[in-house]
């Protein structure tokens, strides 16, 4: 959570309060109301030094999708509760794992109601303001449609209607309002529509850096050194406290497969790993700050399956015959986020160290 010390101090360091209009697709992949960019975003409006907006359409799509969320959990829910008293039924003769076979009851009316009063709360806690959509040019949005000029294409996804009246609404908001704001989406149909009114080109990560970095720039200045300075050995990090995250996710990556049984999965080697994308997204004056890194990371396993690919079943035996032990080497890249995190002060060169956490994998593949 980002606390801003003097904070009087900061307000007159940043050039200009950003004004950042947020999309329902940032909502739901920071899972709503727990994200930690989102979090960020926030906690920078509560101090009022940024402005953040959403518009009608989309505090009503975030309810949707809450909606559709809470079936899609309430469907694992039952799954897993399913599981637990099947496969796992031994474990009720345990006193201490009793307590996991009786999960709540899902009321789903009752569960979206509570979502909608959590997230009145944090539209309201974090001081994020909702504009009318009845600003938006109706005319423009149906020329753009028969058109197909962005967002829509020829009809393709179900929310071309509600992001071309969102996009809207933000514009005329801009041109009533004389600014300029950032319109922050992971649908990339919105890149194409920045404007001089209103830039989309950002992602919630690397408009966090570009907002920390104004606040204080002796500051940012100073922690830019440090991480140069710890660069190789966030690299060293990566490539050495990686390999059982990795593992797994190529023995996820090869037990997918319908053809590949029984597979075992040595610990990965020749393991190297780049920066991609380094972004700035916290910074506790005089205390601490942290960078959101995106890396990608390349290396070898060794791999033995039993191959079924070539082979045949045969029903009247019920037995495969054809298949293949195979033994091989296997080269992957997967793309890593993660964070390092920095604590320091500024009057003490000597009296810095970090830490890396939140490794999480975002795609692996074969190469």
């Amino acid at each position: 959570m980002l606390i801003f010390k003097l904070c009087a101090i900061i307000e007159k360091n940043v050039k200009n309060k950003h004004i950042i209009f947020l999309d329902t697709s940032i909502f739901e992949s920071e899972n709503f109301f727990k994200g930690r960019n989102l979090l960020h975003i926030c906690e920078l409006s509560k101090n009022e030094l940024i402005e953040v907006k959403i518009t009608d359409i989309t505090y009503n799509e975030v309810i949707n999708r809450i909606k559709e969320n809470i079936q899609k959990s309430q469907a694992s829910f039952k799954k897993a509760q399913s599981l637990i008293n099947g496969e796992g039924k031994l474990f009720k003769n345990i006193d201490e794992f009793l307590i996991y076979y009786n999960f709540p009851k899902i009321e789903n009316e009752d569960l979206l109601n509570r979502f909608k009063t959590k997230l009145d709360e944090f539209i309201k806690d974090n001081l994020i303001e909702i504009i009318d959509s009845n600003i938006s040019n109706l005319k423009e949005v149906f020329e753009n449609y028969f058109n197909v000029l962005p967002p829509f294409k020829e009809g393709k996804k179900k929310s071309e209607f509600p992001d071309a009246f969102t996009y809207s609404t933000i514009k005329e908001w801009s041109i009533l309002n004389k600014t300029h704001p950032y319109f922050i989406s992971i649908d990339g149909d919105f890149e194409l529509l920045t404007t001089d009114n209103i830039n989309c080109s950002y992602n919630l990560t690397s408009i966090i850096d570009l907002i920390t970095r104004e606040i204080d720039e002796k500051h940012t200045e100073y922690i830019d050194t440090i991480f140069d300075k710890y660069t190789q050995k966030v690299i060293f990090t990566l490539e050495e406290n990686f390999e059982n995250n990795l593992m797994e996710a190529v023995y996820d990556e090869i037990s997918n497969d319908p053809f590949y049984e029984e597979p075992e999965i040595d610990f990965p080697y020749e393991i190297n790993a780049q920066l991609k994308f380094v972004s700035l997204n916290e910074l506790n004056i005089n205390t601490n700050f942290s960078y959101e890194i995106e890396s990608e990371i390349n290396f070898a396993v060794d791999v033995e399956y039993i191959d079924y690919s070539m082979g045949f079943y045969d029903k009247e035996d019920g037995i495969w015959y054809g298949e293949e032990k195979i033994n091989q080497t296997k080269h992957f890249s997967a793309t890593i986020i993660s964070i390092a995190e920095f604590w320091y002060n500024l009057e003490d060169e000597y009296d810095e160290y970090y830490t890396m956490s939140n490794f999480k994998i975002k795609n692996i593949v074969e190469i």
